[in-house]
């Protein structure tokens, strides 16, 4: 039997407590733009003008005829404009307009052998001069962890499209230019600072009496961040499940995913169109970006997706619990749904439970998620539901926590059910949802597993938490 790790996780930070409706944004944006045009006149040294708000500006070359009669020829001019605006700001994004316009006319003059017949040219030396016009408009994002939101890994995603432009990206933590449709992980960790550079530019060259040349480029830029899956992310605070097995049983066990199919949580059906799972699943989450799939895997799945409509998880005004995004107290959250599942709810408990007794008995309860296998001590199998039993080892008023060698639950397994079996009619037996998998001592470098890692589970008591669930009917 492969020892699986469906493994659970674990942050170390100081207390604190937020409330659902002030979630801290996880970071300080800040722009600063900066606007250029430089006008090249032959014979004249470059003229360069920025500014932060943007630049419009114009300039002229120093052409002139030898003979003061002489009307054929022209000066050279440039003109330009560029402009860096914010369009949009979200918690989750922020969106960018660089323009720039570069015009640029060439100049002609003639140079004369002599000035005859009152002025004019004679002996006709012609001579055209070139003229140009770089215009730049840029902007630097600058992300900065905001230290009193939770750390947290994100997945910053590039989007982007434009008129003959042909935009330069880059970002702090990369070597290489980003491109459009990239993305990359940060995380807010405190003191934490990222930088992203993006420019577009627009150059106008023109020589000599006849035409002009004008170019034009813009660029929308749009640039979002949303908290990694947190069975993708590469964090060190993953859930978990040893010693367990893959199933199709527990049709009522679902996995939350997020774009591209990434699995992210483990939840559990508790009404027709409502998934009981951890808040620390859906806190800071866009509900847009989640949706919930019932079968075996990710890639064997036979219901959904189920777009998520909302959630909702214990805050200072809910029967006295209030999750803590530090702490992870309080770690249950209920999530809905516009349309029916299609599967049977769990059953849970109608009253307390007596835990003195569950751990006396060394009762068995069974865990059950979509976390990861380990295999030779590397990470394989990630979104497969899989399941293992376990007797708790302590509890206090609102948690369990399982220290069992060589059983526990893992990356993925987060929000995922603890059942119990009631046993009392042999006949008759009843399984109930008795728990919510929170978070566990998860230690990993890569894809390498420390051996020490996943051998404590903490769990949330669902009894506990039966007058939020219950009321405004939250599990209907």
């Amino acid at each position: 039997m492969n020892k699986i790790y469906l493994c659970l996780f674990l942050i170390s930070f100081l207390s604190s407590a937020f409330s659902s409706d002030e979630i801290p944004e996880p970071f300080i944006v800040k722009v600063q733009a900066n606007n250029t045009l430089i006008f090249s006149h032959e014979g004249l040294p470059a003229i360069v003008k920025s500014n932060q708000t943007g630049i419009i500006g114009q300039a002229l070359g120093n052409e002139k005829n030898a003979c003061p009669a002489d009307q054929v020829g022209r000066q050279s001019s440039t003109s330009g404009d560029a402009k860096a605006t914010t369009l949009a700001q979200s918690r989750n994004g922020i969106s960018l307009n660089l323009s720039a316009n570069a015009i640029a006319s060439g100049g002609y003059y003639r140079n004369c052998v002599a000035c005859v017949f009152n002025g004019q040219c004679g002996g006709i030396l012609p001579i055209n001069t070139q003229a140009s016009t770089l215009a730049q408009s840029s902007a630097k994002i600058i992300l900065e962890a905001n230290p009193e939101y939770p750390e947290r890994e994100f997945d910053v995603i590039f989007n982007g499209s434009g008129n003959n432009a042909n935009p330069i990206i880059k970002m702090s933590t990369q070597s290489d230019p980003i491109k459009i449709g990239d993305k990359y992980k940060v995380k807010t960790e405190k003191g934490k600072i990222y930088y992203i550079d993006i420019e577009i530019e627009a150059f106008a060259k023109d020589k000599g009496l006849c035409c002009h040349d004008n170019r034009s480029a813009s660029f929308n830029f749009d640039i979002r961040w949303y908290p990694s899956a947190i069975l993708a992310s590469q964090d060190n605070f993953q859930p978990f499940v040893v010693g367990g097995l893959s199933t199709t049983d527990y049709r009522n066990v679902g996995l939350f995913i997020k774009p591209g199919s990434e699995p992210h949580c483990t939840g559990t059906v508790i009404g027709d169109k409502t998934v009981l799972t951890a808040a620390h699943c859906v806190y800071g989450e866009p509900k847009e970006r989640l949706s919930f799939i019932i079968g075996s895997g990710v890639n064997q799945w036979d219901n959904g997706p189920f777009q998520v409509r909302d959630f909702e998880y214990p805050d200072e005004n809910t029967n006295g619990f209030t999750y803590n995004p530090i702490t992870y107290e309080d770690d249950i959250a209920v999530v809905h749904f516009d349309t029916n599942l299609g599967e049977d709810p769990v059953r849970l408990p109608q009253s307390s439970l007596d835990w003195k007794q569950f751990k006396e008995r060394k009762t068995n309860f069974i865990f059950v998620g979509f976390g990861l296998d380990n295999i030779d001590k590397k990470l394989t199998g990630a979104g497969i539901k899989r399941y293992t039993p376990l007797y708790l080892n302590t509890f206090d008023n609102r948690t369990v926590i399982f220290k069992v060698p060589g059983k526990g639950t893992c990356k993925g397994d987060s929000g995922g059910p603890g059942f119990w079996v009631d046993e009392t009619d042999p006949l008759n037996k009843k399984m109930y949802q008795v728990l919510v998998t929170s978070l566990g001592n998860w230690k990993a470098n890569g894809k390498s597993i420390d051996p020490n890692s996943c051998t404590e589970g903490k769990n949330t008591r669902v009894d506990v938490f039966l007058p939020w669930l219950t009321s405004n009917r939250r599990i209907q």
